[in-house]
């Protein structure tokens, strides 16, 4: 039987998201080291205490952001990882702002962001973020994940 995960957002948009207020409880998070280190029990190499600068890990435990400021400090910064619809879900409920992908032929897909800047309303506008947005992705996943991080910076 095959397991097919969801994708999940990247490190960009995951420190984009956290700036911006997400801090949903979600099972996923990432871990940016900010400096080297090597454990003394491994000088070689590997152990608990080893880590190379701006090298990335995904765990998989519940967290939210708000928790995950509390970790880290000095050697590495944390960021809630939530799939990509989980996001997309999140700027529609709590900013009224829809990414909506398209697909022109096969392998290019672009987005479009609809926004209604009146809470509770279902007037939105098409909105143009920058020369990018005009941009073809080869995957519907890719134009999503592109969508996100413009409809973020809205915020």
């Amino acid at each position: 039987m095959e397991i097919i995960l969801e994708p999940r957002i990247n490190l960009e948009t995951a420190k984009l998201a956290k700036e911006k207020g997400y801090d949903e409880m979600i099972n996923g998070y990432l871990v940016e080291y900010l400096i080297d280190q090597i454990d003394e029990e491994y000088p070689d190499g590997g152990g608990a205490f080893s880590m190379t600068k701006g090298e990335v890990e995904f765990y998989s435990e519940l967290s939210r952001n708000t928790e995950l400021n509390e970790a880290g400090g000095e050697t590495y910064d944390c960021y809630s990882c939530p799939t990509l619809y989980m996001l997309q879900k999140w700027l529609r409920e709590k900013h009224n702002i829809i990414i909506q992908v398209n697909i022109v032929v096969e392998n290019d897909y672009y987005f479009d962001i609809l926004y209604s800047p009146i809470e509770k309303t279902r007037v939105y506008q098409t909105t143009k973020i920058d020369s990018e947005y005009d941009d073809f992705y080869e995957t519907y996943e890719d134009a999503l994940g592109e969508g996100l991080r413009q409809g973020l910076k809205i915020i």
